[in-house]
């Protein structure tokens, strides 16, 4: 019914890369008695690292006729709401800093937020209060799918 996978934006590697880079090889050059050109290969291997790292997650969302799957991998955290337990779901715009303090899996005021970029979600609260957000690049088609009949599951069909 619906898929998307989303992976952290290469403005967002870029800059956590220079970043880290800079910090390493400052504070090598600061705090070290190694060499200069030593402290340079450092903060390369140290960025390349971060850069590796970054660059494996992704968040990946699925809608199938049963439950919503929210996986951040590679580290596998996430959640499944079975889509009966559901009360309401709604598009939302968000600031990731302001209001999560980042990007990734975080818990702000409200609730549990699973983003890799951009400044839209969906809004899930559950039958128990529970409340989900959902980064998305497509929330319409997020929602769209999560507001559909539930087909049925085609693997339960009766094989006469």
């Amino acid at each position: 019914m619906f898929e998307e996978t989303q992976r952290f934006s290469a403005v967002l590697i870029g800059s956590l890369t220079a970043f880290t880079g800079g910090l390493s090889l400052t504070v090598n050059l600061v705090a070290s008695p190694l060499p200069w050109w030593e402290a340079a290969g450092v903060a390369v291997l140290l960025s390349l690292a971060v850069l590796g790292l970054l660059a494996l997650f992704r968040l990946r969302t699925v809608v199938d006729h049963t439950a919503i799957d929210i996986r951040f991998q590679p580290l596998g955290l996430g959640r499944r709401i079975a889509r009966d337990q559901i009360a309401t779901a709604a598009p939302i715009t968000y600031r990731a800093l302001a209001d999560f303090g980042g990007w990734g899996v975080r818990l702000g005021r409200e609730g549990w937020m699973y983003n890799m970029r951009g400044n839209r979600a969906v809004r899930i609260e559950s039958r128990d209060g529970t409340v989900t957000f959902i980064g998305s690049g497509q929330p319409e088609a997020l929602l769209a799918a999560l507001r559909a009949e539930p087909s049925p599951d085609p693997r339960s069909s009766d094989q006469r």
